[in-house]
């Protein structure tokens, strides 16, 4: 088992940090914008309407990025799309849990 963490650890670490910071920060935005989405009366629409901001704002963020001196990175978008369906997942199970 032990060995089996030290590799999972260390391919884990092959990405960075700052790919885990889109991961995060895409999930945990998503369950908040299809929440608000939903409480506001979007009805069904909350479940495409917060997974798109989410995913414009990494296009935007990435646009920025680019614009001020940094460079346009393709795997943060990827990162932010893994992290948006994630938390697109999970909104799912837990409307579905409370019979939404």
């Amino acid at each position: 088992m032990y060995k089996f963490i030290q590799n999972l650890t260390s391919f884990l670490n092959r990405f960075g940090r700052d790919r885990y910071y889109h991961f995060i920060f895409a999930l945990v935005l998503t369950q908040l914008f299809t929440a608000v989405l939903a409480l506001v009366g979007c009805g069904n629409f909350s479940v495409i309407g917060g997974p798109l901001l989410v995913m414009a704002l990494a296009f935007v963020k990435e646009y920025l990025d680019e614009k001020h001196g940094g460079e346009f990175e393709p795997y943060d978008i990827v990162w932010g799309f893994l992290g948006m369906f994630s938390g697109l997942v999970l909104m799912i199970l837990i409307l579905a849990g409370f019979g939404a």
